[in-house]
């Protein structure tokens, strides 16, 4: 009987240590299960702003910057920036409804003039209006209720992205053979936050809210043919 009594105890000695080491252990696996959530959806949520950036690159690409298209809603707008920031919104509410807050996040358009070698200048609008970037905040929203963002990518850091290409391709490329070309960049801003939200706040690599940036850049063949 005595030992049946001492193989009872042990046992929920045994039980009671598991219970100990569950609970110190389970918040533990919790922030890793939590963080690897975090970051999937974290990679998932900027894959789909950079398809969204080179959608809408792309069938811009193709369309002329007229001043006289028609400048209406989204649905039925032809002019070109607002036209390329509405293709980059639809392709974002298409993959993920309702990820794009206007309140918060920021759509630039921008066409850039390459001209011998060299990074011209920036077009803003259709009415070729030298300035940073057309803004999603800025002439859709009138700028109330927003955060206008700004370009990661002025002039001078195409420059310089330019003479990097031209020095480290191979072989290597003579300047002076690139042709004038104009550009269509596509830049989404959006503030991301957590899922889950169980990420202590004050961890550098998964911050509870973060601002992700995506672009594209493709050439504008309408553009460039009158480029001298």
């Amino acid at each position: 009987m005595k030992i049946f009594r001492r193989q009872a105890s042990n046992q929920r000695k045994q039980r009671g240590q598991s219970m100990v080491e569950m609970a110190l252990a389970f918040p533990v696996l919790l922030l890793i299960l939590a963080g690897t959530i975090e970051v999937g959806w974290y990679y998932n949520t900027y894959l789909t702003i950079q398809d969204a950036t080179r959608e809408a690159a792309r069938r811009s690409a193709n369309n002329s910057i007229d001043p006289t298209r028609p400048d209406v809603d989204c649905s039925l707008t032809e002019e070109f920036f607002k036209q390329a920031a509405c293709l980059a919104v639809q392709g974002l509410d298409r993959n993920t409804p309702g990820l794009f807050d206007p309140a918060r996040d920021d759509i630039l358009v921008s066409v850039v003039i390459v001209k011998q070698n060299v990074v011209l200048t920036r077009y803003a609008d259709s009415n070729f209006t030298v300035g940073d970037s057309w803004s999603y905040c800025e002439k859709v929203l009138g700028g109330a209720g927003c955060t206008r963002a700004y370009s990661r990518y002025p002039n001078s850091v195409l420059q310089d992205r330019l003479a990097q290409f031209i020095g480290s391709s191979s072989p290597s490329i003579d300047p002076g053979t690139i042709p004038n070309e104009a550009y269509v960049m596509v830049e989404i801003y959006h503030v991301h936050h957590q899922f889950l939200g169980l990420i202590p706040p004050g961890l550098a690599f998964l911050p509870q809210e973060t601002v992700m940036h995506a672009y594209t850049i493709m050439p504008v063949p309408a553009v460039a043919s009158g480029i001298e």
